[in-house]
């Protein structure tokens, strides 16, 4: 599985921005700005986007997915996994709508 880590950075990055303008779209505005967003330690874009990547990727099991970002990404502050996990399920329905959506506008 080492080998999947060395994908294309720009692939990254377009799929981070994807998600991110998406987010903007999708979610409505009371979620976004909702009570002690700023104690999470990383935004719901971001674990949406590493989301994506890990269903894009090839990964079954959320638990070895985020076993394998947390040894192999280099993010100060990614939650633990029950949190990671917790917070995915919760993200569920909008993870759901970006990638259909951006299987429309990315063609993936």
């Amino acid at each position: 599985m080492q080998e999947h880590f060395h994908f294309n950075r720009p692939l990254n990055n377009r799929i981070l921005k994807e998600v991110t303008d998406s987010y903007k779209i999708v979610v409505p505005i009371q979620l976004r700005q909702r009570r002690n967003l700023h104690l999470q330690k990383q935004e719901d874009a971001v674990l949406i986007a590493i989301s994506i990547l890990g269903k894009m990727l090839g990964f079954n099991s959320e638990r070895m997915w985020h076993k394998f970002m947390s040894t192999n990404l280099i993010i100060e502050q990614f939650p633990e996994r029950s949190r990671y996990h917790r917070r995915c399920k919760q993200l569920l329905q909008i993870i759901k709508l970006i990638r259909m959506r951006m299987l429309r506008h990315l063609g993936i």
